[in-house]
């Protein structure tokens, strides 16, 4: 299988895990097992015939760092589990060196559309208080606590596979 091939059929299953995520995100607030495990296997898959051992090396890394990069926002609250996942399979897809860029991307588009968000909601100086309690609240107790509680409290919250496509795309395409 030439790398072209390769390059083309990614592209295509990136697409498709975004539009299947992005759905399941707005629609449920989730992003589902099993469609971010069967894109980790098909991304896995289509490296090591595309690439070899070399492909394999590239897509266990691509799986592996969003894990062990994004694991604190986890236990902080601030991240889902599945966006962790959903980034592991665009690594697995893309690859680790890709990874790496679309985490950067995502976090600084999650930063924007939570911006906009609270200027639309207009909830901009509760959220920084928000944030400045919970900062000091972490210096004082010196421990990690969760930044917010999942089910309570859905004033700060988006759907981040919004994020990661954005920084999918940005990826991508500049």
């Amino acid at each position: 299988m030439g790398k072209l091939t390769v390059n083309i059929i990614s592209l295509g299953l990136i697409f498709i895990l975004l539009a299947s995520s992005l759905y399941t995100d707005l629609k449920a607030n989730k992003i589902k097992n099993k469609i971010v495990y069967s894109f980790m296997f098909l991304g896995l898959a289509l490296n090591s015939l595309g690439y070899g051992l070399v492909g394999i090396k590239n897509s266990i890394l691509g799986m592996l760092l969003p894990i062990a990069l994004l694991g604190v926002l986890y236990l902080l609250g601030a991240i889902g589990a599945g966006d962790i996942k959903l980034f592991s399979a665009v690594g697995a897809i893309m690859g680790s060196t890709y990874i790496i860029k679309v985490m950067i991307a995502s976090f600084l588009s999650g930063g924007v559309i939570a911006l906009y968000l609270m200027m639309i909601r207009k909830n901009t100086r509760n959220r920084l208080r928000y944030l400045i309690k919970y900062l000091k609240l972490l210096v004082i107790n010196q421990q990690i606590t969760p930044y917010t509680d999942m089910t309570k409290n859905k004033e700060g919250k988006f759907p981040f596979a919004i994020a990661i496509s954005s920084g999918v795309l940005l990826v991508i395409f500049l």
